[in-house]
């Protein structure tokens, strides 16, 4: 979860039930923030992807089914599926949501969409002088290694034109994006 700092804010007075409010008490405390915090992040969750999840055509799925279902594809299937999905759909999702089609935008796509949000991947974003990386770490084995490293490699390569070098293991991505 993030929250943000300082940022322009609005205040808002809702009514929600009382269930409501315990759950929402003893997660903020779980993950040591204010309700206040942990309802903005989860109003940014619903603006920034939740709304598109039905208008964009996207079901939920157990991640143990989909893996069953990416154990009778190949590795090359899986690879170059989620190659040319991947550089089309960053593009109709940052358009989608009025943002340019850019390397900040991208890297905000990978690591608060498909990270934060969609929980494919935790994303630990290394910033040096010469070279960012992204530490993509997940816990749903090699297939799914295979479809991340490809997915994100086409977004990086094919929209934006980078040039990078990828690690693929069991459970994580390892991508270093030269600048």
């Amino acid at each position: 979860m993030f929250v943000h700092s300082k940022v322009p804010s609005s205040t808002r007075t809702i009514r929600i039930k009382k269930e409501s409010d315990l759950v929402l008490e003893r997660e903020a405390q779980r993950h040591g923030i204010s309700v206040n915090a942990l309802v903005s992040n989860l109003i940014d969750h619903y603006v920034y992807s939740l709304r598109f999840f039905t208008s964009g055509g996207m079901i939920s799925m157990n991640i143990e089914t989909l893996l069953v279902l990416m154990e009778h594809l190949s590795d090359e299937e899986i690879s170059d599926t989620a190659y040319a999905r991947g550089s089309q759909k960053v593009r109709e999702s940052l358009m989608q949501r009025g943002m340019l089609v850019n390397y900040d935008s991208v890297l905000w796509y990978i690591q608060q969409i498909l990270g934060e949000y969609n929980g494919w991947f935790r994303c630990d974003h290394i910033i040096e002088e010469k070279m960012d990386k992204l530490h993509l770490s997940h816990n749903y084995g090699f297939k799914w290694s295979i479809f991340i490293m490809n997915y994100i490699a086409s977004m990086l390569k094919e929209v934006i034109g980078l040039k990078i070098n990828t690690v693929m293991l069991k459970n994580a991505v390892n991508i270093e994006i030269s600048k």
